[in-house]
């Protein structure tokens, strides 16, 4: 199942657009790569967009880039790579960003 991470997820300050963070509650790794690769998880972001940030006919605004892992605190291999705990990583649950614009007239 896909779910929404309010907390990640980025809107400007206009209220135009947001990057949407998506994640799988799947548990084996390949299962949740292939539901956040499909259409309809881009389909999801953006109607959560609006159900969240009135993004009214919010649309894909860009790339899409590859899900990614992240630990049970939800911090990515390149965060904690920053830090330099990339020995302590262990996977929980993959991610991705979707950038989404609502429609301007």
């Amino acid at each position: 199942m896909l779910l929404v991470v309010p907390d990640a997820c980025q809107i400007d300050g206009r209220g135009i657009s947001a990057v949407m963070v998506i994640e799988s509650d799947k548990p084996e790794h390949v299962d949740a790569i292939n539901e956040l690769s499909h259409m309809s998880t881009r389909d999801f972001a953006c109607k959560e967009a609006a159900r969240l940030f009135n993004l009214a006919d919010a649309r894909v605004n860009g790339l899409t880039l590859a899900p990614y892992a992240v630990d049970a605190a939800g911090v990515s291999y390149q965060e904690a790579s920053e830090k330099g705990n990339t020995g302590r990583f262990h996977p929980s649950r993959y991610r991705v960003d979707v950038p989404v614009v609502r429609k301007v007239i």
